[in-house]
């Protein structure tokens, strides 16, 4: 018995009537599957050039840094989000509060002590208290603003790579199907030569 991989049969029954002209027909299939490789690999060849081209476009899409150097997507994440950090720091509570205290409340407190040895301090601490907590809270708030825009950005910035990223993805798995292709008729081949081997020592075939 040899195996038939062209028809929905599993197997040749060697002294079957129709054996030798099915032996044939899967002999010639087979040659003719064996011959398409060198076309399927240049297939294979064309798409690596397409996934080589893609792949290219899609990183590209993030741009470059200050320096000229192409970004990574988590690069590129960094860099809108940077925006965020540095208002942040621009606007550091704990920097704004220090620095009142040396130009805007100490002075008070020493004008009101100038003016009076009888200073009545609490309305200048009450100002102060407020006037740092509301720079915190509009900080805050202002900060939660920015993230949700940049957040907003990003999910746009993704969107718009993500057909970039199906290009490459799409040319891979043709690619993948190719060469189980070729795999599949190699195999085959390897089957069929081991079998008609063993025919051909049986006697069976010439």
């Amino acid at each position: 018995m040899v195996d038939d991989i062209k028809t929905n049969n599993k197997y040749l029954i060697v002294n079957s009537e129709d054996f030798n002209y099915r032996f044939s027909q899967l002999e010639s299939a087979l040659n003719t599957q064996k011959n398409s490789i060198p076309a399927l690999e240049k297939e294979v060849k064309a798409l690596d050039k397409q996934m080589v081209a893609a792949q290219k476009a899609a990183d590209a899409y993030w741009g470059k840094d200050a320096n000229g150097k192409q970004m990574t997507r988590e690069e590129a994440f960094k860099k809108i989000h940077q925006q965020r950090d540095e208002f942040n720091k621009q606007n550091d509570s704990e920097a704004f509060a220090v620095k009142y205290d040396k130009e805007v409340y100490q002075p008070a407190i020493a004008a009101c002590h100038k003016q009076s040895e009888e200073c009545y301090e609490v309305p200048i601490q009450q100002k102060r208290d407020f006037d740092i907590n509301e720079q915190r809270r509009q900080t805050f708030l202002q900060s939660q603003k920015l993230s949700r825009k940049l957040q907003d950005d990003w999910v746009t910035l993704e969107k718009g790579q993500y057909p970039l990223t199906m290009k490459v993805s799409e040319i891979n798995s043709k690619k993948v199907a190719i060469l189980m292709k070729i795999d599949d008729i190699n195999q085959a081949n390897e089957r069929w030569k081991k079998d008609t081997e063993q025919l051909r020592r049986n006697g069976v075939i010439k």
